[in-house]
């Protein structure tokens, strides 16, 4: 499990380790391998995660997130604002989509978005997705 471990002086002049604090890394193996691990960790003593290495937050937490995606005054879902490496590899995979960038409903916001998924909302409604139930069940058998 990745954590950064700080000694922390006591009373007595002495130091003792602080229980340690999750650490997010991509660049850890044990991150990709185990992610259950750091994230169960993250979403109990840290769901709003600043993340040196990766130049982004991590968010673990339901209502972070939601609130988080609810608020596009304070955030953005625009990564071609994002800086770090988080926002060189989202700005990399999105630079060989052959779709318009802001065509996409995940890198829009406000008005824009709102278009974007009222378009998009018929193709998810249940009845719509009911009718191609026997299709996906066939395809997923083969």
């Amino acid at each position: 499990m990745p954590f950064v471990q700080e000694p922390l002086p006591n009373h007595s002049g002495a130091t003792s380790v602080r229980t340690p604090q999750p650490h997010f890394d991509s660049t850890i193996d044990e991150t990709w391998t185990n992610p259950d691990g750091i994230l169960r960790q993250l979403r109990l003593h840290d769901p709003v995660h600043w993340s040196p290495i990766e130049q982004a937050w991590i968010i673990t937490s339901h209502p972070h997130a939601t609130a988080i995606l609810r608020d596009d005054h304070t955030f953005s879902a625009d990564a071609r604002i994002a800086t770090g490496r988080a926002g060189q590899l989202v700005q990399a995979v999105a630079a060989q989509s052959p779709l318009p960038y802001d065509s996409l409903i995940s890198t829009t916001d406000g008005a824009a978005h709102l278009h974007l998924r009222r378009a998009a909302a018929a193709a998810f409604a249940p009845t719509a997705v009911d009718s191609l139930r026997p299709t996906i069940r066939t395809l997923a058998q083969h």
